[in-house]
Order: C-alpha cells, then sequence, then structure tokens
C-alpha cells in the first residue's frame, strides 16, 4: 500500500500513541488518511523487524560444529592437554566445557571446568585427574546466537600407564612406531621451551644445528593445519633427545609440562634411557618449582642440568655449554 500524505492531513505523530493504537483506533476522532499512514508506518515497522529475524536466522546457519581437532574420541593424553578445534565461519567467540564422565545421561551434568576463548584453542588452567575419563564440548557464537555442541571423550593417564595403553589391542591404533636407534645414532633434538624463551630456545636451536644435530624447533618446522597435539607427540617421539628449557616461564606453561610428560612415558617405554637433557637460564627449577606431581620435579632435578645462568646470548660462556649439550646429545642416556 503507498503513503497517502496530503497538505491537509498532517503526519502521524508518535510521541504520544504508538502508530499501532492510531491504526486500530476505530473512532471518529482518527481521520481515514491518519489510519491510513499509521497502518503504512506500523506495516514498515513490522517488515524492519521481520527482516531482522530472518538475520539471526541465517548467522544461526552460518554457525556450524565446530570440528574438533585434538584430543579426539578415546585419546590417552596428559594432564595438561592443549584443546583444539577448527575454526568456524561467522564465530566472534567459542564456549568450551569440560566434565568428568561419571556415567549415566547427560555427560555434562557436572561441570569440572568451563572458559569462554575468542580462538580455536585453549590450555586448561588446572590440571585433570590422573587414569580418568573426561568429556568435552565445544561450540561457536557471535553477537546474534550460538551454535551447536560438539563434543567427544578421552582419558587421562600417567606416563607408565599411558604406555601400557597404547600398547593394548584396544590403543594400537594410536600407538606411535618409534624405530630403534643406537647410541652412535643420536644426532636429532626435540625442543621444549616456553613461549617467551623463544629467543633463548632459538639461538640454542641455531647452536646445536650449526654442529650437524638436525632439531625440530617449532616455529621453523610446523606446518599450518597439522594437528598439534599429535603434530607434537609425533615429532618429540620421532627425535633421539629433548632439550628442556627449565626455566620460570616454561616450567609454568601448560604445554611444556605435556611436553616433559610424553617424555617421560617414551623414557619408561624404552627401559630407562635418559631421552631429556634439562637446560636453565634462571635458579626456578632449583628453588621455587613444585608442579603438582612431585615425580616429575624428582625426574628432572635428579639429572645434570646444563647451566646457561648469564650465558643466553652468544658468546664464550655459551658456547662453552653449547658444547656440552651436544656431547650430551651424542652420548647413550
Amino acid at each position: 500500500m503507498g503513503r497517502r500524505q496530503s497538505s491537509e492531513v498532517p503526519p502521524v505523530r508518535c510521541c504520544t500513541r504508538s502508530v499501532f493504537d492510531i491504526a486500530l483506533d476505530g473512532s471518529k476522532a482518527i481521520s481515514t488518511d491518519q489510519r491510513l499512514e499509521a497502518i503504512d508506518q506500523s506495516t514498515e515497522i513490522i517488515n524492519r523487524a521481520i527482516g531482522k529475524l530472518e538475520a539471526r536466522s541465517e548467522t544461526w546457519q552460518l554457525l556450524s560444529p565446530a570440528t574438533i581437532v585434538s584430543p579426539e574420541k578415546d585419546d590417552v593424553t596428559g594432564l595438561m592437554p592443549a584443546f583444539l578445534w577448527e575454526p568456524v565461519e561467522g564465530a566472534i567467540g567459542y564456549e568450551f566445557v569440560i566434565a568428568e564422565d561419571i556415567g549415566g545421561g547427560d555427560p555434562f551434568t557436572t561441570i569440572d571446568y568451563s572458559a569462554t576463548t575468542s580462538t580455536n584453542s585453549h590450555l586448561a588452567r588446572e590440571s585433570l585427574k590422573y587414569g580418568t575419563r573426561y568429556n568435552w564440548r565445544v561450540r561457536a557464537f557471535n553477537r546474534d546466537a550460538r551454535g551447536p555442541w560438539n563434543s567427544v571423550s578421552f582419558d587421562t593417564a600417567p606416563a607408565a600407564e599411558r604406555v601400557n595403553r597404547l600398547g593394548s589391542p584396544a590403543g594400537a591404533a594410536a600407538e606411535i612406531q618409534v624405530p630403534h636407534i643406537t647410541a652412535e645414532d643420536r644426532k636429532s633434538v626435540f625442543m621444549i621451551y616456553g613461549g617467551p624463551d623463544e629467543e633463548f630456545a632459538s639461538r640454542l636451536n641455531q647452536a646445536i644445528r650449526d654442529h650437524g644435530i638436525e632439531t625440530f624447533f617449532f616455529p621453523k618446522q610446523a606446518i599450518p593445519g597439522q594437528k598439534l597435539h599429535r603434530l607434537m607427540s609425533e615429532e618429540l617421539n620421532r627425535h633421539d633427545r629433548a632439550i628442556l628449557v627449565c626455566s620460570r616461564n616454561s616450567l609454568e606453561r601448560a604445554g611444556v609440562l605435556n611436553e616433559i610428560e610424553e617424555a617421560l612415558a617414551r623414557e619408561a617405554r624404552e627401559g630407562g634411557n635418559a631421552i631429556l637433557i634439562p637446560v636453565t637460564i634462571d635458579d626456578y627449577v632449583f628453588t621455587d618449582w613444585n608442579p603438582k606431581y612431585p615425580d616429575m620435579g624428582r625426574a628432572i632435578r635428579e639429572r645434570v642440568v646444563a647451566n646457561f645462568r648469564g650465558a643466553t646470548a652468544p658468546g664464550q660462556l655459551f658456547d662453552a655449554q653449547v658444547k656440552l649439550v651436544v656431547e650430551g646429545i651424542k652420548t647413550p642416556g
């Protein structure tokens, strides 16, 4: 219906009465032209509201389920796993939930941990329990809607138990095959460090490579699109030794603790071979580091720790420590 407006009929004012009231007013106090004008305005308001609802409906359709990357269904992880999923188009953030599997109906009746993040990954701030089955789920959201949940179950286990489970028929598909390497062939290294120590780790990585030793250094070798949990586990197990930066900045990172646990699991699997070579740039590992599980702390402190305190940049002291580290890489564990 077109608008009706003439010089004799003023446009409808809505300061005291809504256009809907005027459109529905059957009294003679409202002229026909005023009533028709109110109907036109009411129709326009309704159409705008319908448009907004349709836009929200389209937005909901855009928020598809988040595809889970890691941990996947029935994975066996450490106590502080990294959770990763593929980005969802149209999302501005994600809701994330972990719940211990207590059996029965809804697996998320009791929530152990929840968070909201703007990225497609999350590291839990609290350690999970040993030998426990958990459910985790994630969904995308934006300003108008929330997408559907996607969820899977996974298990945690201590280092030795993880080895046994990966070696069992149920976990055989997840087992990482590591070729036998003799002591004379120990010429590759996996670098374990926290993000704040990347500058030092990069220098140490390059110095080790300068001695003809292959390394895996995440910023250099990681390929975009690889599944993070699987990549780190496979590379740590593929290389002969692992250099662990034992600073406050590194030992307080959940990802570093996961990789320490993975390395200790490999040591148990290989009959006690020393895979980890600790290096330090401060006193934290000796004075203040108290991991939740004391065995982890003892497993590191019982080794000779290369001392880079005051020698984090290339120079005589740095070079001397690098030579000792290289000697350690090539020495049987």
